[in-house]
């Protein structure tokens, strides 16, 4: 395989990868938030992905690269970019369908694509426009949405500015903190994110914006594990390195599967597979593969 094909192969192995872990983000949101206030889940779920991000940099013998990182860049990209984004998500998710909140992800390639446009950096061609509409519209059937009334609740809203966050704080890390690992640029970011939440979170609950519940059981700091090391941290960890491989356009892609890993979940608690819901998941796969398909020139 050419050095070329590895890469393409290598970033859509570790944006797949991502998306999966991604994916269980919702579910067990959902279980926290039944005793969590989602300001302080925020905080709490992108604090200790953060503190996950510094053990595995340690481990790796490279926390001095933290003194080297760019951190004026950092803070407004992890801080604004990611912080924001993680909490209007949680608080997103905590006044609307999970379902509708995964489907409203599927948008991140179409953002993406405008925002490269905007800056000149991309053109969208009609076959790449297709992949795009393809992929997102198979995230969208892939959920078997169209087959339930699902009502809104005024948080999608919320979800929706957290995908433009989310999209801007991928490009921008891909473009300005180029010279750091992957391993890396997700720490500093994410340390960020935590830093700005955490704060934000004391203010508002010190002024009594926020009530201060949250739960420590057994069970829900399981939960919260689960929800900061796997689901936050080592899913941006591997988002990081698609988006660095393939871009974030074309990584992005992957994002309109989660809404079908959303319902294979609940669908292994008990339900079944729909042929909805395979059609769905081959118009997402197909897209991509359309997205990446080189192009033969004429000589």
């Amino acid at each position: 395989m050419t050095p070329e094909g590895q890469r393409i192969l290598h970033g859509n192995l570790a944006s797949t990868a991502s998306m999966l872990c991604w994916a269980t983000t919702f579910p067990v949101t959902e279980l926290l938030l039944a005793s969590w206030d989602p300001f302080l889940l925020a905080a709490a779920r992108l604090t200790v992905a953060a503190c996950f991000a510094l053990l595995l940099l340690t481990l790796f013998g490279k926390p001095g690269e933290l003194l080297t990182a760019p951190w004026a860049s950092i803070l407004p990209i992890g801080g604004f970019g990611l912080g924001t984004g993680v909490l209007l998500l949680t608080m997103g998710q905590a006044h609307a369908n999970l379902v509708i909140v995964a489907i409203i992800g599927t948008a991140v390639p179409l953002v993406s694509a405008v925002f490269g446009v905007a800056q000149g950096r991309e053109r969208v061609s009609p076959r790449l426009a297709f992949a795009i509409l393809l992929a997102v519209s198979g995230g969208i059937v892939a959920t078997g949405v169209f087959s339930e009334r699902v009502a809104f609740r005024g948080g999608e809203l919320l979800a929706m500015v957290s995908v433009v966050l989310w999209t801007w704080y991928s490009r921008a890390s891909v473009d300005k903190l180029a010279m750091l690992s992957d391993l890396t640029k997700s720490t500093v970011n994410m340390l960020a994110g935590s830093a700005v939440i955490v704060t934000a979170a004391l203010v508002a609950v010190g002024f009594g914006f926020v009530p201060l519940r949250f739960d420590l059981g057994t069970a829900s700091l399981g939960q919260l594990g689960w929800l900061g090391a796997i689901a936050v941290c080592l899913s941006m960890l591997l988002w990081l390195k698609a988006a660095r491989l393939i871009g974030v356009t074309i990584a992005a892609m992957h994002q309109n599967l989660v809404p079908f890993y959303v319902m294979a979940m609940a669908l292994a608690l008990g339900g079944r597979v729909e042929t909805v819901q395979l059609v769905g998941g081959a118009m997402v796969v197909t897209g991509a593969v359309l997205a990446q398909w080189p192009v033969r020139r004429r000589v």
